[in-house]
């Protein structure tokens, strides 16, 4: 038996998004170095971009911001500029296996100068977890601390829909509630499309569970 003792830090943020580095595994071979923005180049600029993407039905980027800047907006608008024009990622789907609108958080995408003009996509990188919960006892065979994430749907008028585990993450049933309910409690604002209009969409938080007396 395990208790849930209290949460630290803030509920998730409004749409934490999933970090799937496997999912964007592809995005190493997006870029060239003759991508390298010619304004950055003469203004020796360099440095990481992370970006937000929505990704559609079909699998194309609906859109793409710029969430941690290189602080060279030649580099930023470049970053985005190739994501958008060249990816194609698989979306998740809905509880009738149907594709639908997912977002997706990248890799560092690294532009270079050292040894000329190169793009390198980091991967590897663990994202810090979007909430924190202490619990008094683990389920057995459990050790704490630990990290998991979970995926989860907002349906188009604002409600979660799904909750589960993400794919890659093997943990407790009951841990998975636990941060599910966690999830259920902001209120969120749908998803809008490139037309304007609400639609389901996918999104992860990621939870990390410590020891903490009740």
């Amino acid at each position: 038996m395990f208790w849930l003792a209290f949460a630290t830090a803030s509920p998730p943020a409004q749409h934490p998004s999933p970090y799937r580095a496997a999912q964007a595994r592809g995005l190493q071979g997006l870029f060239q170095a003759n991508d390298y923005p010619a304004e950055a180049v003469r203004n020796n600029q360099q440095g990481s971009v992370i970006a937000r993407l929505v990704i559609n039905p079909a699998g194309g980027v609906e859109s793409c911001s710029v969430i941690y800047s290189s602080k060279s907006e030649a580099l930023d608008r470049a970053t985005c500029h190739i994501l958008q024009a060249r990816t194609r990622l698989s979306p998740a789907r809905d509880e009738r296996d149907s594709p639908i609108y997912t977002v997706v958080i990248t890799p560092p995408i690294t532009w270079l100068l050292m040894n000329g003009p190169g793009v390198n996509v980091r991967y590897g990188i663990v994202p810090k977890p979007d909430v924190e919960l202490q619990i008094s006892q683990a389920p057995s065979g459990i050790s704490l601390p630990t990290e998991f994430s979970v995926d989860y749907e907002v349906k188009s008028d604002g409600k979660i829909g799904w909750c589960r585990s993400s794919a890659d993450s093997k943990v407790p049933t009951v841990l998975v509630e636990v941060a599910c309910n966690q999830t259920n409690m902001p209120a969120f604002q749908a998803l809008q499309n490139r037309a304007g209009r609400p639609v389901d969409a996918v999104y992860s938080a990621k939870y990390r569970f410590v020891f903490g007396k009740p």
